[in-house]
């Protein structure tokens, strides 16, 4: 589920690949919701990286627009606003 949403940031994800402009294709990977950890991985490995989930997944994720992906995930929004509000009032 997490890795479909990493494809609302295709771009950032191909500049972790250092791959060239003229080899992008951005429009295969716009539909995320439909993409997979599978699909994640076999671009990846296009690239010669691989993806593992948890904390090694570190560097790719550190690459992303985090802001860019909760603004176009409903459930990742709702998720960090709550996070947000829960925050405020453990500090009040």
């Amino acid at each position: 589920m997490i890795e479909s949403l990493f494809f609302i940031d295709i771009d950032n994800i191909y500049k972790y690949l250092r791959t060239p402009k003229k080899h992008r294709s951005a429009a295969k990977y716009r539909n995320f919701r439909k993409l997979t950890y599978r699909d994640l991985s076999n671009l990846l490995e296009k690239y010669r990286k691989q993806y593992y989930k948890g904390h090694r997944c570190e560097p790719l994720v550190k690459q992303l627009n985090l802001d860019l992906i909760v603004g176009k995930a409903a459930e990742l929004e709702l998720l960090v606003s709550n996070i947000r509000k829960r925050h405020i009032e453990l500090n009040l």
